[in-house]
Parts: structure tokens; C-alpha cells; sequence
């Protein structure tokens, strides 16, 4: 089964979604990254690079007008978080052949492939991960339970009106403050277990996820 996600970033990120992107690719060959460049250089460098499995969006592409009156309104970094439902929603709607689409943070990194992921989430409409905090990074709990670094979507009824409802809330409100329950785009993935009650799945697996603020919960090895 084909592995479909997407993500986005522009010249600043573009080192690292690079390297989210080869690494990626190196051990999920079956997988195919939609890119949002976030701006021209990006597009440029990213055509010129000719990455396999790799589509390269424009915001020409993804932009409509409800993302063009708030953007005025949002910092660069505050209209990155918006756009991370939208893009999600312009793929599925434009792309009928991913029957499952993953949005990825392009700050990550992959030692391996992604496929134990995928068995672990199974038939669930959606799948998210929490960040894990070790206890000294627990306050941070309070700008959010999970981590938007991984947000899968199924093409059902469920994955599809929740991946709407992100949308249209993050269009609404996405800013770098806690405020009224929400901060950037990333708090209001805390009501979706309890909103689609049996159809998000929480990734258990101890080697997703693992970032600076959790990384001192695990021993590791070499093998």
C-alpha cells in the first residue's frame, strides 16, 4: 500500500525538510510527499533537486480567498500552523487516490521505515501523537497534550469531516498564544479523542516522536 503525506516549509526550514524528506525516502520508498514550498526559492531549489516521490505545491495551488483575508492578520510562522489543515484538505480534495494522507512536520527525521507506524494505526480515521513531556518539561503540557509533527487522515467519513473541522478552525483562529483553549494549531488536536470517541488512534510506538523535550524518558543502544 502506497504511503501518502504531506507537509510544508519555506527557505529557512528547507535544510531540514530536506532532511526529513531523503530520510523519508530512503527507508519508505513506498511513499509519496506532497510539498507545499512556501515560497520561490523553495520551488526552485526543490524542482531543480528532483526528488523522487515528491509533488511540489505552490500556495497558488492551496491558497482560496478564506486563506487570503486572514493571512494579512498572521505572522509567517502563525500562517505555517494555519495552513497545516488546508493543506491536508486541498490534497484529498484534489488528489481522489490518497485514500490516507499523513501531514509531517519538516523538522523531522526518519532512522527507518514508517510501516510500523501505519500497521500500528490500523483502520482508525485518524492518528496523532502526544508529546510525551519528561517531568521537566511537563508545564508545557498546557500549550498542548499532542504534537501536530504527525497527523494521519483516512478517506472516510470520519477522517474527512475532522480534517474539515481543522481546517475551518485554524482559519478562524491560529496564533502563538494560549488563549480560550487554543494555541496555534496545535491544542485543538486535545478534544479529538474525546470528540470522535473510537475512531483517533494515539501512536504508542516508542520510537516515533522522540524530540528534545521527551528524549530523557528512554535509554538507548546501538545494535
Amino acid at each position: 500500500r502506497m504511503n501518502y503525506c504531506c507537509t510544508l516549509f519555506d527557505r529557512n526550514y528547507l535544510v531540514k525538510g530536506l532532511v526529513m524528506l531523503r530520510s523519508l525516502l530512503k527507508y519508505s520508498d513506498n511513499t509519496r510527499v506532497f510539498v507545499l514550498c512556501m515560497d520561490r526559492d523553495t520551488k526552485e531549489i526543490l524542482t531543480a533537486l528532483h526528488l523522487p516521490n515528491v509533488v511540489l505545491l505552490t500556495l497558488n495551488d492551496v491558497e482560496d480567498d478564506d486563506l487570503r483575508r486572514i493571512k494579512p492578520d498572521r505572522s509567517i510562522a502563525e500562517y505555517c500552523w494555519t495552513l497545516t489543515g488546508s493543506l491536508c484538505w486541498y490534497v484529498m480534495n484534489h488528489y481522489g487516490y490518497v485514500d490516507r494522507l499523513t501531514y509531517l512536520d519538516a523538522d523531522l527525521m526518519f532512522f527507518s521505515s514508517v510501516h510500523p507506524l501505519f500497521e500500528e494505526i490500523g483502520d482508525a480515521s485518524i492518528a496523532i501523537i502526544e508529546h510525551r513531556f519528561s517531568e521537566r518539561f511537563s508545564h508545557l503540557e498546557a500549550y498542548g497534550v499532542f504534537n501536530v509533527e504527525w497527523v494521519t487522515f483516512v478517506r472516510d467519513a470520519d477522517g474527512l469531516a475532522y480534517k474539515k473541522k481543522w481546517r475551518e478552525q485554524c482559519i478562524e483562529w491560529c496564533y502563538a498564544r494560549l488563549e480560550d483553549g487554543r494555541m496555534g494549531d496545535q491544542k485543538y488536536l486535545d478534544y479529538w479523542p474525546t470528540d470522535f470517541p473510537g475512531h483517533v488512534h494515539v501512536l504508542q510506538h516508542p520510537g516515533a516522536g522522540v524530540a528534545p523535550w521527551n528524549f530523557s524518558n528512554y535509554k538507548y543502544s546501538t545494535l
